[in-house]
């Protein structure tokens, strides 16, 4: 199985290239079709999803052993993208947490290995 590490890889990235491209493409907005509006929306978009990925990976380090009181489980469970364990989600409102877990039993059944 591959590294948690590097699942999340490529969701961190669609991120940011995603910022890029807003960027670049406010920039060909200003300079060749003169539209600020549309050039200013984009630029300020890139700069939101380039920001949103300073802290990715420390988000998924924040494991912890055992949920808060008030949290509940969502049923979702991941191989942690920060380290090499399984987390479950727990949420209270829209504060979502990671907690330790055992990894899932594997579903033969299941086209993914």
């Amino acid at each position: 199985m591959p590294s948690g590490r590097l699942n999340t890889r490529p969701g961190k990235r669609i991120v940011q290239l995603t910022g890029v491209v807003s960027i670049i493409g406010g920039i060909l907005f200003q300079v060749v079709l003169h539209v600020p509006l549309i050039a200013g929306y984009l630029v300020g978009a890139g700069l939101v999803f380039e920001l949103f990925t300073l802290g990715w990976d420390s988000r998924y380090q924040a494991v912890q052993s055992t949920p808060p009181e008030g949290f509940e489980p969502t049923g979702e469970t991941y191989c942690n993208p920060g380290r090499d364990k399984w987390v479950s989600v727990w949420q209270h409102g829209i504060r979502r947490i990671y907690v330790a877990t055992d990894p899932p039993p594997s579903n033969p059944a299941s086209p993914i290995s």
